[in-house]
Formats: C-alpha cells, structure tokens, sequence
C-alpha cells in the first residue's frame, strides 16, 4: 500500500452518480476490528447498481483484502502501527490515514481510522484506468 497523493483523497468517499460513473467506482468496504481489536466485520456498498462487480473484480479485491489481512489489516494495533510508519493523515477532521493499493485492472482506495469505537477501514473500489483518467482530467 502507497501513501494517497492529495487528488486521490477525494476518492476515499462516497460521492454522487456522476462521479462514481465517471471514476468507474465499483462500491465501497466498511469495516472494523471489533471490540477486542483482532475480528474484521464489514459490510459492502455497491455503487451504480452493482453493475462493476465482476467476477474479475470479485478476484481482485479477494487478493488484496487476502493479503492485506495477514498484514496491515490483521488487527487495529497492526493497522495503527502500519498507519504511523508508512501512511500519511489525509483527512484532517476524521483523523484518518490513506494508501491506495493496485491489482490487475483495479485500484483501491484506502481510508484508515485505527481506533476503537468507530470504523476502521473504508475501502472504495474502482476500475483503475478509469480512475486514473477521472484524475487526470480533475474530476472532483
């Protein structure tokens, strides 16, 4: 995971159709480590009626979230400590950290708030060269 350059940081939330269209956003993760800090609960929010969410991107984003779980991921405390030593605190107000990992045609967006009590991992999915191009352009 590489530290988000500041035109990726908008790309770490919800945003409205027209974006989402444009940026090939597929859905976004919401997730936590639970009370004890070691369980992952999440749940998925398709975007443009799930019509992005491939088999191809289902492959992905396994591999990633796979992965990252056996590492950054596999705890708040790891998550926390992988944040201070790599990433950088994009968000201002939500006091969050964000990173952007890429996988065969798609890119995943970051946003990290390791602390308890609230949400830990927001993950938004896109389909790379369209993101890419949406930054490229300066669609905001």
């Amino acid at each position: 995971m590489r530290k988000l350059n500041k035109n990726e940081e908008a790309y770490a939330f919800s945003r409205n159709k027209e974006i989402d269209e444009a940026s090939g956003c597929v859905g976004h993760l919401r997730g936590d480590f639970g009370s004890a800090g070691t369980q992952f609960f999440h749940s998925w929010w398709p975007h443009q009626n799930d019509v992005l969410n491939t088999p191809e991107f289902k492959e992905a984003f396994g591999n990633v979230m796979d992965s990252l779980k056996r590492g950054c991921l596999g705890s708040r405390r790891e998550c926390a400590k992988f944040c201070w030593e790599n990433l950088d605190q994009n968000f201002g107000e939500y006091h969050g950290f964000g990173g952007r990992v890429d996988e065969g045609d798609y890119a995943f967006i970051f946003r990290l708030n390791p602390k308890r009590g609230d949400y830990d991992i927001y993950v938004y999915c896109y389909v790379r060269s369209m993101l890419n191009e949406a930054l490229k352009v300066g669609i905001q």
